[in-house]
C-alpha cells in the first residue's frame, strides 16, 4: 500500500480553495451543520484508528480484550481512509476559500456565513488529519509500506 502523499492533498486544497473563492457569496450559505458534521466524522475516524492500533499490534503489546484486525476489516479501514483523507482536503480548502471571499463583505449574513465556513474549514482539516492517523494504523509492524 501506498500511503498518502502531501503532495496530492496540498494540490487537492489548493483546487478546492480556488473553487471556493470562485463561488463565495454565488452558493447558498454554509449551515451550521457542516462544521459539527465534519467534526463527527474526525472523531469517527480518530475511534476507529485507536481500535485499529490496538488490533494490529503484535500480541505481546495488544490491549488483553482486543482480538487480532482480519485482513477484511484493515481493508476497509485503509479504504475510508483513503477515502477521506482527499476529500477532507478538498473540502477544507473549498470551505476556506469562501471564508476568504466572504470576509471582505459588509453584510452581516455573509459575515456570519464566513466564520461557519472558517469552522467548516478547520474541521475538514481535522478530518484529513484523522484520516492520516486511520491510514497509519492500518499499517502492520511488518510492512511499513512505502511512501507515495
Amino acid at each position: 500500500m501506498t500511503r498518502t502523499g502531501p503532495r496530492s492533498l496540498i494540490v487537492l486544497a489548493v483546487l478546492g480553495l480556488s473553487l471556493g473563492v470562485l463561488l463565495a457569496g454565488r452558493v447558498p450559505s454554509t449551515p451550521l451543520a457542516s462544521p459539527v458534521t465534519l467534526l463527527l466524522v474526525a472523531l469517527v475516524l480518530l475511534a476507529l484508528g485507536r481500535m485499529v492500533t490496538d488490533r494490529v499490534r503484535p500480541p505481546g503489546r495488544a490491549r488483553p480484550a482486543a482480538r487480532p484486525a482480519t485482513p477484511e476489516q484493515l481493508v476497509r479501514a485503509v479504504v475510508l481512509a483513503k477515502a477521506s483523507s482527499p476529500t477532507g482536503a478538498l473540502l477544507a480548502g473549498g470551505y476556506l476559500g469562501v471564508f476568504v471571499g466572504l470576509v471582505p463583505s459588509a453584510a452581516e449574513a455573509l459575515r456570519r456565513d464566513a466564520y461557519v465556513a472558517l469552522a467548516a474549514a478547520v474541521a475538514a482539516a481535522l478530518v484529513v488529519g484523522a484520516a492520516l492517523l486511520l491510514e497509519r494504523a492500518c499499517l502492520t509492524p511488518q510492512d511499513p509500506g512505502p511512501r507515495g
